[in-house]
């Protein structure tokens, strides 16, 4: 059903709720401080989006849902997460299938005026069709 929703979230264990849809099945914060988080998602039919952006370091293990293609993006210029040991840059995309496993990280703030981590996600149904790099399930596609 389409939808849009924004969340703030001051608790990991809030967050960790909001993205196990998505496959999220374990999230170890690593950085001190206060934890943050927002979180814009958009719902249409056979895709979710969502647009994040988190202040402290982070470590989260994915497992991919049956069904489900997961493509993840940088936004903005600042430090982008590491996906199952792949770092991705501005104007690159990767892409993960159903039933693959992963960990992605977050480095967080290293100074305190350093940029949060910002990246989005796509979450794709089976009834849309992506079609896999030539090169591997986690090679980056310049876009």
């Amino acid at each position: 059903m389409p939808g849009s929703r924004a969340s703030v979230f001051g608790e990991a264990e809030d967050f960790h709720a909001a993205l196990s849809a998505g496959g999220v099945a374990g999230l170890l914060v690593s950085g001190r401080g206060q934890f943050r988080a927002r979180m814009t998602q958009v719902a249409l039919e056979g895709i979710r989006l969502a647009a994040v952006e988190e202040q402290l370091a982070r470590i989260a293990f994915i497992a991919v849902p049956a069904g489900i293609v997961v493509v993840a993006f940088q936004i903005d210029g600042g430090p982008s997460p590491v996906w199952g040991g792949t770092e991705i840059r501005r104007g690159e995309i990767i892409a993960f299938g159903p039933g693959q496993r992963l960990h992605a990280r977050t480095v967080g703030h290293r100074r305190r005026l350093a940029a949060a981590c910002k990246h989005s996600l796509a979450r794709l149904t089976s009834s849309w069709r992506l079609r896999q790099s030539e090169s591997g399930p986690n090679s980056c596609v310049n876009i």
